[in-house]
């Protein structure tokens, strides 16, 4: 019996070699996608939208999701000047995934991250996917802008 359980310990059951394959796959899928991730913002094509006070606001216009009245949207922000509002770092770019509702007229951050270089350029110094909650779009905000380039207005 000794032997049998040792024989099971280095030839594994069909059912667990697949399980270990498939372990394998997702891995590879997973380190894919992140990849993707990752490298989607140098990849985006931005549009310029906005400039002033030393901030060059893109928008990339092709990656838009919409689902009634929510669209889903990227923008990066560009700084003429080294930024050091965040602890411990400082960058010259952030990119920021905005979701807004076009009908509620509100807005919340999905995912946001902070580059040392112009352009999103450089690695990652900080990032975030953790979905802040729904704001109204004050008037006359910097934001604003933002909002009817995602709605359309």
């Amino acid at each position: 019996m000794a032997d049998s359980g040792h024989a099971l310990q280095n030839n594994p059951p069909p059912a667990c070699r697949v399980l270990n394959v498939t372990n394998i796959k997702l891995r590879k899928i997973a380190l894919l996608m992140l990849s993707l991730g990752f490298a989607g913002n140098a990849m985006a094509e931005w549009t310029a939208v906005s400039k002033e006070d030393g901030i060059t606001v893109y928008a990339d216009l092709g990656a838009t999701s919409k689902a009634g009245p929510t669209v889903i949207m990227w923008f990066l922000f560009d700084f003429e000047t080294v930024q050091d509002s965040m602890p411990g770092a400082r960058f010259l770019s952030v990119t920021n995934q905005q979701e807004y509702n076009c009908k509620k007229h509100t807005f919340r951050r999905l995912a946001v991250s902070y580059y040392p270089r112009n352009m999103a350029g450089g690695t990652i110094l900080h990032s975030d996917d953790v979905p802040s909650l729904f704001e109204f779009v004050p008037p006359a905000s910097r934001g604003l802008p933002l909002w009817k380039i995602a709605c359309g207005k």
